[in-house]
C-alpha cells in the first residue's frame, strides 16, 4: 500500500537533495531546498552525517 504522505514528487525532491549532499555540491543542494531554506543548512555538506530514517509527522 503506498503512503498517501510520500508523493513521487517529495521523493523526487528528497533524491535531488540527497544526491547534493552526497557530492557536495552547494548550488544543486540549494536548488533541492525550498526557497525559504536559503543557506541556513549549509553547514551539513562539511559534517559528517549519518540518516537512520525518515521521520513521519504529521502537518497540522
Amino acid at each position: 500500500m503506498k503512503d498517501p504522505l510520500i508523493e513521487d514528487s517529495m521523493i523526487t525532491k528528497l533524491k535531488a537533495a540527497i544526491a547534493a549532499f552526497v557530492s557536495k555540491d552547494l548550488d544543486q543542494f540549494h536548488a533541492a531546498l525550498s526557497p525559504t531554506v536559503k543557506t541556513g543548512h549549509d553547514y551539513l555538506l562539511d559534517q559528517p552525517v549519518k540518516f537512520t530514517g525518515i521521520e513521519n509527522r504529521k502537518r497540522k
